[in-house]
C-alpha cells in the first residue's frame, strides 16, 4: 500500500468501488433514458399491431357481409322490375270482391258470405281484410287459391279452413277463407311490388 502524505492510505477496493458506484448510476440512468422509453415503444408498437390484426378482420367481415347483402338487394331488385303490382285506390273494392267471386265461381265453389273489414293503413299501402266462405272440394278450393296467385296478386291469403264430412260427400266441404287486399296507399296511387 501506498501512502499519501496528507491523507490516510487509499486501496484498490476503494477505487474499485467508486467505479462500480459510477458504472450502477450510468447503467440506470443509461436504462432510463435509453432502454425503458425503447421497451415502452415496443409495447405500445405490439398492442397497436394487435388492434390493427383485429381492424383488418372486422373490415374483412364486413366486406364479406357487405358483398352478400348486395348480392341480395339485386337479386331482390330484379324480382321486384319483373314482378311490379299497381295497386288500385280503396274506393274500387267493390269491383275486386266481384272478381274474387267471379274468381270462386269459375273454380267451382258455391260463395254464401262475403264481407270486407275496416282498412288498415299504412306507409306504401292500404291493407282490407275480406272474409269468403261457403261450400266447394278441395279440387275447387286449391283452384281458387291458384288463380288467386295468378290473377290478384296483390290478395293474400291469411288464413283458410277446409272442412268435410264423408258423410256429406255431394254437398262439399265448407271452406272459410280470411284474405287481405292490398289497396294504394290513401295519398296516392302508387305501383309497388308486392
Amino acid at each position: 500500500m501506498k501512502k499519501q502524505a496528507d491523507g490516510p492510505p487509499i486501496t484498490w477496493w476503494h477505487v474499485d468501488l467508486a467505479g462500480v458506484a459510477v458504472c450502477a448510476v450510468l447503467t440506470l440512468m443509461g436504462y432510463g433514458v435509453i432502454v425503458q422509453p425503447i421497451a415502452h415503444e415496443r409495447d405500445r408498437l405490439t398492442a397497436k399491431r394487435t388492434e390493427l390484426q383485429q381492424l383488418d378482420q372486422q373490415a374483412q367481415l364486413v366486406g364479406n357481409s357487405r358483398a352478400s347483402l348486395e348480392q341480395e338487394l339485386s337479386r331482390v331488385r330484379h324480382d321486384i322490375a319483373g314482378s311490379t303490382v299497381h295497386l288500385e285506390s280503396v274506393a274500387h273494392l267493390n269491383g275486386r270482391l266481384a272478381r274474387l267471386l267471379e274468381l270462386a265461381a269459375e273454380s267451382g265453389m258455391q260463395v254464401d258470405e262475403t264481407r270486407s273489414g275496416e282498412t288498415r293503413s299504412g306507409t306504401w299501402h292500404q291493407a282490407v281484410p275480406v272474409h269468403v266462405s261457403g261450400r266447394g272440394t278441395y279440387t275447387s278450393c286449391a283452384r281458387f287459391l291458384h288463380g288467386l296467385e295468378a290473377r290478384l296478386p296483390d290478395v293474400e291469403v291469411i288464413a283458410f279452413n277446409l272442412v268435410g264430412s264423408p258423410a256429406q260427400r255431394s254437398e262439399g266441404a265448407s271452406f272459410s277463407f280470411e284474405l287481405a287486399w292490398y289497396a294504394a296507399a290513401a295519398s296516392n296511387d302508387l305501383e309497388v311490388s308486392p
